[in-house]
């Protein structure tokens, strides 16, 4: 049947064959094989077995329990705890210490020995929320070394519900939008009233209160003039609004004044300084340079010559 609801484990089967029966006040060991039938009925292979092994047989439900979990657990149930552990991870909105609750049903479900090993897998299924992960870490560093117990799913358990600080209120008068809205007594502030009677006032951009059509209704008292300092109402011109207008405007116009003369005196420099050089007069300067360099050149050879040739008739 695809509507009927199928469980991952037979351990999930039978919590809630047993609530059922709470749930309708009967009896387990009177009424458990009725009952039974009833959630087996669409399984002709389930029918057979349940003929066959516990039918007319006069057992207690806690002995058709331990036949029922020996048939359908064992390592399908074990190995499904298993995926079931290393895949769960807790959401950013998810209460951590509920996740923690259900991360240790499920490993009593895996009828395995609680070790570090499953407290890391726990610690990794706690990543969206890192602050938390970081003060349990900081809690067992902190820990005298000689009675520090082991990092397991038991004493993360034991610490979560500790450490983490739930700020979510189902009281809404506690919700910090609540409280914004209200004026901290639990009473809403006259204009929040005023506006619920029907009114339709707004906040323009000057901070004043409209009914919609642009008139005016009122001003607010701490709302001045930042001119002139006095109580500031529609229509308000003030000498200082025009004397500050007429200074920026002032000042505007300078500083344009001021960026076209620097533009101005940087060009001219340039042109000024282009103006002073001459190609030809550069040319001459350096055929110039030359041939004085040269005459020195000569004028020294002609020096040692002489020099020479007098050493020479001294000689002789």
């Amino acid at each position: 049947v695809a509507s009927k609801v199928r469980f991952e484990t037979i351990d999930r089967f039978v919590d809630v064959f047993e609530m059922v029966l709470y749930q309708h006040k009967l009896t387990q060991d009177d009424n458990w094989e009725a009952c039974l039938i009833s959630s087996l009925q669409h399984s002709i292979e389930k029918m057979t077995w349940f003929k066959m092994q516990l039918m007319d047989k006069h057992l207690t439900w806690a002995a058709a329990k331990s036949i029922l979990k020996k048939q359908y657990g064992g390592d399908h149930s074990l190995s499904w705890y298993l995926e079931k552990l290393t895949s769960m991870t807790a959401s950013r909105h998810e209460n951590p210490a509920k996740f923690v609750e259900k991360f240790c049903t499920v490993l009593r479900g895996a009828a395995v020995e609680d070790s570090v090993g499953f407290g890391s897998i726990l610690i990794k299924a706690l990543a969206n929320h890192s602050d938390l992960v970081k003060q349990v870490k900081a809690t067992y560093a902190s820990t005298d070394a000689t009675h520090r117990p082991v990092f397991n799913v038991a004493y993360i358990a034991r610490v979560v519900p500790l450490l983490y600080i739930d700020n979510s209120n189902d009281n809404e008068e506690d919700h910090p939008k609540k409280r914004q809205r209200n004026n901290g007594q639990g009473h809403q502030r006259p204009q929040q009233r005023s506006n619920n009677n029907g009114s339709n006032h707004h906040h323009n951009k000057n901070g004043h209160h409209g009914n919609g059509n642009g008139k005016h209704n009122f001003v607010m008292k701490s709302n001045n003039c930042r001119h002139c300092h006095q109580p500031w109402k529609h229509g308000h011109h003030c000498k200082e609004f025009f004397q500050n207008k007429q200074r920026q405007a002032d000042n505007d116009t300078l500083r344009a004044r001021m960026a076209v003369l620097e533009q101005r005196l940087e060009t001219q420099e340039v042109a000024d300084a282009m103006r002073k050089i001459d190609l030809g007069e550069c040319k001459l300067k350096s055929r110039m340079a030359k041939i004085k360099d040269e005459e020195e050149r000569l004028t020294l050879s002609t020096y040692y010559t002489t020099v020479k040739h007098a050493n020479y008739n001294l000689r002789h």
